[in-house]
């Protein structure tokens, strides 16, 4: 267990010096070299600590930013707060940890949107979604955790690509828009119930 988490404590540190290098080189062997130098660690590591490709950088990032959310959310004063409330403050504290990486995420959603990237894209989304309900204190396990699990996937992959849009878009922002999304859903049900009444 130990070794464990002397892996993932050097992969952490790794990918942390990598972000930098990201804008500039991408998500490639080059720009995980240039974070092993930084540290002072030998470049023939990086061929070691992820395997070949950019998307096994990607989901390694994002796995650790499940983590660091997880545990912030942890720490979060969340009383007063029912569901709904604790998962939008999630999300918030996610583009906060995100925020000083914005160029470094811009650079890993392009490549994300690719075709070779949507297998990524997907595991990666149902993987944060998870996490975030999770850390909001959803336990739920019947056919609503799939259906909430969906709707947030949706709003949240519209709202990161918002406040990716450019760099002066800022997080409060970016969490109106996230409200905007999240108050259209009763309309969306309400036209489909009345669409699904009509044709019966």
């Amino acid at each position: 267990m130990a070794q464990h988490d002397d892996q993932a404590d050097h992969q952490a540190r790794a990918l942390d010096a990598l972000l930098p290098h990201a804008p500039r080189l991408g998500w490639s062997r080059a720009a995980l070299e240039a974070g092993l130098a930084d540290l002072g660690l030998p470049r023939a590591e990086a061929g070691l600590l992820f395997g070949p490709g950019p998307f096994r950088l990607i989901e390694a990032w994002a796995r650790l930013n499940d983590r660091r959310m997880t545990a912030a959310a942890a720490e979060a004063d969340f009383e007063g707060l029912r569901t709904p409330g604790r998962v939008r403050a999630v999300v918030e504290l996610r583009l906060g940890l995100l925020a000083p990486h914005k160029q470094a995420l811009r650079s890993a959603v392009g490549l994300l949107a690719t075709p070779f990237g949507l297998p990524s894209a997907w595991r990666i989304e149902a993987r944060t979604v998870d996490a975030i309900w999770k850390a909001a204190g959803d336990a739920s396990s019947d056919f609503s955790r799939h259906s909430k699990r969906a709707i947030l996937a949706a709003i949240h992959t519209a709202t990161l690509a918002y406040w990716l849009r450019n760099d002066g878009t800022s997080i409060e922002e970016a969490m109106a828009f996230f409200d905007r999304r999240l108050a259209m859903l009763p309309k969306k049900r309400k036209r489909a119930s009345s669409t699904v009444s009509e044709a019966a």
